[in-house]
């Protein structure tokens, strides 16, 4: 095996074709992707599970779990996208602005009294 620069050719990024380089960065994408949905997922679990009044509403659970679905169909979809790393990006990280901007909303109505 040959050395380029002290690192070892077998390395993805150092690939002269690019192939090997673009899915590397695919799973850098993915493995954050899933890293911040972690904390999407807690906003989400924060905002939603909180319930005002006596009457149960299956509401919230509706939009969470919707929420939810956004990020496994977006990453789904980024996983398909290896050949576009511009789609494949927006596909990985756009549900987790979505779900902050939803949880916010929803923290808001709850500190108004409005839910």
């Amino acid at each position: 095996d040959s050395v380029i620069g002290g690192w070892p050719r077998k390395i993805p990024f150092i690939d002269e074709k690019g192939n090997q380089a673009i899915s590397a960065f695919i799973e850098i994408l993915r493995r954050t992707s899933l890293s911040l949905a972690t904390f999407s997922f807690t906003f989400v679990g924060c905002a939603f599970g909180i319930e005002q009044g006596r009457k149960v509403s299956y509401k919230n659970l509706l939009i969470a779990s919707l929420l939810a679905l956004t990020v496994l169909i977006g990453y789904f979809l980024g996983k398909e996208l290896k050949q576009t790393p511009l789609f494949a990006l927006m596909a990985f990280f756009l549900p987790h602005p979505l779900i902050w901007a939803a949880s916010r909303i929803k923290w808001y109505q709850i500190s108004k009294g409005l839910s």
